[in-house]
């Protein structure tokens, strides 16, 4: 998964207000999108195990170097 893929992901016009990222490279998804950002990483990383994020009642958020870190099989 590249970046620039997942960030068009996030510039989708059917996210929440609350989704998206910023120049600082924070990733916020609300908790309104998750099963949709689920569905999408299943669909088009396979093999990703997993992305260290922060995880709260509003959504998920994190970092850009988080993307860089994630783990595959």
């Amino acid at each position: 998964m590249t970046v620039e893929e997942l960030n068009r992901w996030f510039k989708n016009e059917d996210r929440s207000f609350d989704t998206g990222y910023n120049e600082c490279g924070e990733y916020t998804v609300s908790q309104y999108d998750v099963d949709d950002l689920c569905d999408y990483l299943r669909e088009n990383e396979p093999d990703l195990v997993g992305i260290q994020c922060m995880i709260g009642g509003g959504g998920i958020w994190f970092k850009r170097e988080d993307l860089e870190k994630a783990r595959y099989l």
